[in-house]
């Protein structure tokens, strides 16, 4: 009765040890994400807000745009992107970085404040 309840026991637990492993699941149980390619997302999607009382000249990676007060933009952008100030505003200097993208960036607003 012993051997088979030590037996039982050492099953159960290969199997629970297994079937994990098996599954591709990582050690926190949480599996990777779809929409990432081996881990290393291809472009970030999020929104920047201005939350100035002026307008504000952004570079955005190799484009350039003015966001008005109070205006939102939806912006997709790979990793490493720079979002930087184009013209001087109270505040933020030419070549000042807003954000650089990264995937924790993901859904994020990004609010510029003086």
């Amino acid at each position: 009765m012993k051997s088979a309840l030590k037996l039982f026991a050492l099953v159960g637990l290969a199997y629970f040890i297994a079937v994990p492993a098996a599954s591709g699941a990582t050690t926190l149980g949480v599996s990777p994400s779809p929409t990432f390619d081996s881990g290393i997302p291809k472009s970030i999607k999020f929104r920047v807000q201005s939350d100035l009382k002026i307008s504000i000249d952004l570079k955005v990676g190799e484009n350039q745009t003015t966001l008005q007060p109070g205006q939102t933009i939806d912006v997709r952008l790979p990793v490493g992107t720079q979002i930087t100030v184009a013209t001087a505003v109270a505040g933020h200097p030419v070549g000042e970085v807003i954000v650089r993208v990264e995937p924790l960036l993901y859904d994020a607003i990004v609010h510029i404040k003086s």
